[in-house]
């Protein structure tokens, strides 16, 4: 085991992963169902049935990455991608009597991409062993989250109180003001992107306490033991599983937010501009020069091309942020040797068994030699 791995298959959160893997076989039985219905047709005024594929199949990749069955990305990305492919081709059975159709499969195949997209990390520039024990860190504190069931009540809560606050903005301001004709696919869209916010800053408000948790208790990554004694050089092992730690390693990254740390460089305005003409000037396009889907103008197509318009400005924004958290990789790797609080550099600064103290802003910071 590696000083600072934190491996997937440790107690310590073995309670949130079993409730994930719960809504996970949940959601599949219930897609599988719901897209095996026999005769199962909508309405008019419902949303679209390719949107419906594509939040169906993307949120179905993104439990199915939370219950930690499948470590690699590009591993879900090809199960995800087969599933659909079966669950699509299952549906012309004769006694299911509904057919398979190749728009339904490319919705999927979208929702999916999304997923992907957004569950891929950024890759590290250099695996140093202060990025491994601040990725630890974040790990245990996650798993230690989702150990509570306050962590789910309030994820739930705070998406139900979004979608209820947005939603009915999003419809008023559609219908009086852009006159929108389906007022019900502006609530299904509206409804799922609220409810997506709402969890993303519950979820990032609860891991900042959890990160507080595990710090001040001093909690083993791995089983959740408290760790007592910290005076022994600079580590020890667990009591009870054994887990090798560092005394560092319950030191959080400085909570100052200056300059130094979130500056963004000039490649994430470049990428900002290309995220607005991929969101804006790309569809257009296509429609122009009338390629590819937008070419042809059924029903069905019109649904796929609103689809993979919403799919292009979702991408743009993702190539932004990836592009911030860039510039937020490269600051942290020059922990230890500058303040990520201040700037200030720390070369001529001498750590107290491993841990300093910035001389201009008072931030800890952790320097752990090669």
């Amino acid at each position: 085991m590696t000083e600072f791995a934190s491996p997937s298959s440790s107690q310590l959160g073995a309670t949130g992963l079993r409730v994930w893997r719960v809504i996970a076989a949940f959601g599949f039985l219930a897609t599988s169902v719901a897209t095996h219905w026999p005769k199962l047709v909508f309405g008019p005024e419902a949303p679209s049935d390719k949107i419906l594929h594509a939040a169906a199949f993307g949120v179905l990749t993104f439990l199915l990455w939370r219950t930690r069955w499948i470590g690699s990305v590009w591993v879900l990305a090809l199960t995800m991608v087969v599933y659909a492919a079966i669950d699509e081709s299952t549906q012309s059975l004769p006694w299911i009597q509904r057919h398979t159709s190749l728009d339904d499969y490319y919705a999927d195949v979208i929702g999916i991409s999304l997923a992907v997209l957004l569950i891929w990390k950024q890759p590290a520039r250099r695996e140093s062993k202060l990025s491994r024990m601040r990725a630890a860190l974040t790990d245990a504190a996650e798993r230690e989250m989702f150990c509570r069931p306050f962590t789910w009540i309030a994820i739930a809560t705070s998406a139900a109180l979004a979608v209820l606050v947005g939603v009915p903005l999003t419809v008023v301001f559609g219908k009086f003001v852009l006159f929108d004709e389906h007022p019900l696919q502006t609530a299904f869209i509206s409804g799922f992107f609220f409810a997506v916010v709402g969890i993303a800053l519950t979820w990032r408000s609860a891991l900042r306490a959890a990160v507080l948790r595990v710090t001040r208790e001093r909690m083993c990554f791995r089983c959740g033991q408290h760790i007592v004694d910290d005076k022994i050089a600079v580590g020890g092992s667990c009591i009870q599983c054994g887990e090798m730690w560092r005394h560092t390693q319950w030191v959080r990254p400085s909570s100052h937010y200056g300059s130094f740390r979130i500056r963004p460089s000039r490649r994430t305005f470049v990428y900002a501009g290309i995220a607005v003409a991929f969101a804006f000037l790309v569809p257009r396009l296509f429609l122009s020069l009338g390629v590819f889907l937008w070419s042809v103008q059924s029903p069905s197509m019109q649904d796929l091309q609103d689809l993979i318009t919403y799919s292009i400005a979702i991408a743009a924004l993702v190539l932004v942020r990836r592009s911030f958290l860039l510039d937020q990789l490269i600051a942290r790797e020059k922990e230890g040797s500058f303040c990520q609080g201040c700037g200030h550099n720390l070369q001529g600064v001498i750590p107290s068994r491993e841990v300093g103290i910035c001389p201009e802003c008072e931030a800890e910071f952790v320097s752990i030699k090669a």
